[in-house]
């Protein structure tokens, strides 16, 4: 087995899970991914290179406060790209005025 960082599998789970209840204008791959980046960039990393390696660190973070740092960053990536997208949003449809 190659080195591998468990985080990044837990951190995207976690984001799947939870992706259709942020709070943002725009849900787009290029925003979901921006906040998986942010989300990464905050956590530690937990690299292993064995199977049993992986277990041990998914079963610590079915610890509630290992999870909760996770929920955690990713609130606070989320909230990040609502302000400040990586992209221009669309406008709304704004409907005509009849004269």
């Amino acid at each position: 087995m190659k080195m591998v960082n468990v985080l990044e599998e837990i951190a995207w789970e976690v984001l799947n899970e939870h992706w259709d209840h942020l709070d943002l204008s725009c849900k787009c791959e290029q925003c979901k991914g921006d906040v998986y980046a942010l989300m990464m960039n905050a956590l530690p990393p937990r690299y292993v290179t064995t199977d049993a390696g992986r277990v041990f660190i998914k079963v610590e973070f079915m610890n509630e406060q290992s999870l909760t740092n996770v929920l955690c960053q990713l609130a606070k990536a989320a909230e990040v790209v609502a302000v400040k997208p990586s992209h221009p949003l669309p406008k709304p449809d704004v409907p005509a005025v009849a004269e």
